[in-house]
């Protein structure tokens, strides 16, 4: 006879009857694992109760299951698959019996599998879970049962469901209103047709190109990031872009610049996360009212006429009037832009900046102060070190890319390219 016993850490001493009647005991040492499995003498016929040496030990804790040790027999069943899952997509889970040998065999197709709930998803007698179309999140249980030998088995496990998350295209040369949006060979030609089209947790990627049009985020919880450059929104003299409408830190705007508008981002009521922009040549830079917490970081606030910040504190910036920059790691240093007349907003540096129209590697003689003085909680949406302002400074070395502000020295970059040279020359 076989004993398997969920326990406490304690030396058992289990006492029973041989087959003639007399009492028979047996000592173990519990170990620590969950399941551990006893094998005792042939006499040992009958289990009448167990004792332990440890005073906190019970039999409250024990738990027997009788199993003939001259046979294998089913004794568990454990059911695999991924822990999320996808509006219309699918997914596999697979059911593996346990054997009293340690065996293990796999019965997804044998099994019984349930659902909690089929609102979220379907399943089929193979185990694969078909999702539907449902726009929110939620949680549900996935199940299987398993008969052999009259034995049976059961496992369960919580899988959470996710919709899918749009990514919108914007691309003021070449898009269109009329397109979808949906790829970056179908992008939109403006941003507030993307925002119309959008849908919280949705995410707009806007290529360069100078965006004339005044942007409201209309209350929606939705992410607008400049790609493959920096882009410009122009607010014509008006109000570039705008929160209301109870906007919260789920409505993003990064790397993009923010000019020419009476008022460069206009916040009342809401709390959004503006990160990586850069504020310039506007009437006034960003204000905030009503009660609003916005959460500003890694931004350049610059020759903006009237002001740059009000009704908000801001972190980690670089603010022309120092009097108004309210927060941890701000500074008020010229930002050094590469050429800002002509429309570059690069920051120099002397460990040396990617050019893409010109597709050549710049070294400047001064590295701007906005380099690498960014918040240390924020890594940017490439990953790289802290920047303030909008577009990382890249360069391109040996065919890949690479962050020179996290490189190191510039000798040691000179260095790696002559001794690229210098292998390849005859």
């Amino acid at each position: 006879m076989t004993i398997v016993i969920i326990f406490s850490n304690a030396v058992v001493t289990f006492l029973g009857y041989r087959y003639d009647g007399s009492v028979v005991s047996q000592n173990f040492r519990v170990g620590s694992e969950v399941f551990q499995t006893f094998y005792f003498d042939e006499g040992f016929d009958e289990l009448l109760y167990a004792e332990s040496t440890t005073s906190s030990f019970s039999m409250d804790n024990l738990v027997f299951q009788y199993i003939d040790a001259t046979s294998v027999q089913l004794i568990d069943l454990e059911i695999s698959g991924p822990e999320q899952v996808f509006e219309d997509g699918s997914a596999q889970f697979t059911a593996t019996a346990v054997y009293s040998d340690e065996s293990t065999a796999d019965v997804s197709n044998l099994v019984d599998w349930h659902l909690s709930s089929d609102e979220y998803a379907t399943i089929d007698m193979s185990g694969l879970v078909v999702c539907g179309g449902l726009d929110y999140e939620g949680v549900f249980g996935v199940s299987a049962s398993y008969t052999e030998d009259d034995i049976i088995v059961t496992d369960n496990m919580e899988v959470a469901y996710f919709p899918l998350l749009w990514t919108y295209h914007v691309n003021s040369l070449v898009g269109s209103n009329a397109n979808d949006g949906l790829s970056a060979e179908s992008a939109f030609a403006t941003i507030q047709c993307a925002i119309d089209s959008s849908e919280d947790g949705d995410i707009i990627l806007v290529w360069p190109g100078i965006y004339t049009e005044n942007i409201i985020y209309d209350g929606k919880a939705v992410m607008i990031q400049g790609t493959g450059g920096l882009p410009v929104i122009d607010g014509g003299g008006y109000w570039a872009v705008s929160f209301f409408n109870n906007e919260g830190q789920d409505s993003v705007l990064r790397n993009v610049l923010v000019t020419n508008s009476y008022m460069g981002i206009f916040i009342s009521g809401s709390s959004p996360t503006i990160s990586n922009v850069n504020v310039l040549n506007n009437m006034f830079g960003i204000e905030a009212y009503s009660g609003s917490e916005p959460k500003i970081a890694n931004c350049i606030l610059w020759d903006n006429s009237d002001g740059d910040i009000y009704g908000s504190e801001i972190r980690y910036c670089c603010v022309e009037r120092a009097s108004e920059a309210v927060g941890e790691g701000n500074i008020s240093e010229q930002p050094m832009f590469v050429n800002a007349s002509e429309g570059d907003y690069h920051l120099r540096s002397k460990f040396g900046r990617y050019m893409p129209e010109i597709d050549m590697w710049v070294i400047d003689e001064v590295t701007s102060p906005c380099v690498n003085a960014g918040d240390p909680e924020i890594k940017s949406f490439r990953g790289n070190n802290a920047l303030m302002g909008g577009e990382s400074i890249l360069v391109r070395l040996v065919g890949r890319w690479m962050r020179a502000e996290e490189r190191g020295c510039l000798k040691e970059i000179l260095t790696k390219m002559v001794l690229l040279i210098c292998s390849i020359l005859p």
